[in-house]
């Protein structure tokens, strides 16, 4: 029983290295705010919350099959310490070499991003090109004219004159007097 539980446990921490490469691959050089980074810290959380989950499913499924079902402690320590032989002692001597491929692999993406990129951009500015020398002329007119329009309709129309101060306060009543009134009782 205790022999599967260790079993279980460094494949555990074989998987928890994968995950751990890839985590390489996505996250950024630098730490300043960008999708990569983003993406990175998302990755991170999500990776490490299904792991858990494996995690503890593996060690569910290990005791339903070596000892029916009942908890034995055994078996999560076997896995325990099958995940910290594998990650301090195996994957303290992989981890230089994971690290080098993760920088290659790294590179080698920029690499087929940047082809895949470049042909894109060179379409999505031809396309841009042809609509600003064709439908975009056209339209830019009939804006210009619709906004010509609105201009000489505004000009030509004629503003209804504002009541003043005192036409306002003899339309609600009060009293024209040589100082301002409010509702009867003046302030000289």
């Amino acid at each position: 029983m205790l022999l599967a539980a260790i079993m279980c446990g460094i494949a555990l921490g074989v998987l928890y290295e994968g995950i751990r490469f890839v985590r390489l691959i996505i996250a950024p050089s630098h730490r300043r705010l960008c999708v990569r980074w983003v993406a990175s810290q998302i990755y991170t959380f999500l990776t490490d919350f299904l792991f858990i989950i494996i995690f503890a499913a593996t060690a569910i499924l290990l005791t339903n099959k070596i000892s029916g079902g009942i908890f034995r402690g055994i078996v999560y320590v076997g896995m325990g310490a099958g995940f910290c032989i594998y990650y301090f002692v195996v994957g303290k001597l992989t981890r230089p070499l994971i690290e080098k491929i993760a920088n290659i692999s790294k590179k080698i993406i920029k690499k087929l991003l940047k082809l895949i990129i470049i042909p894109l951009r060179a379409i999505f500015l031809l396309i841009f090109k042809l609509y600003t020398l064709t439908i975009g002329k056209k339209l830019c007119k009939i804006i210009d004219s619709v906004n010509k329009k609105r201009v000489q309709k505004q000009s030509t129309a004629e503003l209804p004159e504002l009541p003043s101060a005192e036409e306002k306060c003899l339309e609600k009543g009060y009293k024209k007097e040589g100082r301002i009134s409010f509702g009867g009782k003046g302030i000289p």
